[in-house]
């Protein structure tokens, strides 16, 4: 399985998927086109839930913090909306919502300058071969936890 050498789900940030990106031959150009390509904000509460116990995470914004604790109470299994805009559109706003005043994962240099960076161009285009090295690595690919009917992708 693709995710079978990642650290517990807990204790990933930033730059140690970077690393196990690299073991796998992508660069962080590769993280970003990947995460892009995760544009349903919709999750379950256990994936984030450990940044909700203290308010010491600066990543994440405090009202946002207070309004997940809210919905997620102490149920794990619950599905919630990163993205206030469209949760089961595949679009951008899932970003523009929580970049850069409720971010939900700890910003990095790289993650907060704007406009495109060296390199972007041909080596960003290569999603095929990513998701192909990287399958399962995020859960199978295409399944959503809970699809509301009539909305998301078919």
């Amino acid at each position: 399985m693709a995710n079978s050498d990642l650290p517990p789900h807990k204790q990933r940030n930033v730059d140690l998927l970077a690393q196990y990106f690299s073991r796998k031959g992508l660069s962080m150009d590769d993280v970003v086109v990947l995460s892009g390509a995760h544009t349903l904000g919709v999750t379950r509460c256990g994936t984030f839930d450990y940044r909700l116990m203290s308010d010491q995470d600066k990543g994440m914004n405090a009202t946002f913090r207070n309004e997940l604790r809210r919905q997620c109470g102490y149920d794990a299994n619950r599905v919630v909306s990163l993205d206030a805009g469209s949760p089961y559109g595949f679009d951008t706003s899932y970003y523009a919502t929580c970049w850069p005043t409720a971010p939900c994962s700890s910003p990095t240099p790289r993650s907060t300058r704007p406009g495109p960076w060296p390199g972007q161009g041909a080596q960003g285009r290569r999603p095929a071969r990513l998701l192909r090295q990287l399958r399962g690595c995020h859960g199978e690919n295409g399944r959503h936890p809970r699809r509301q009917p009539g909305k998301g992708p078919r």
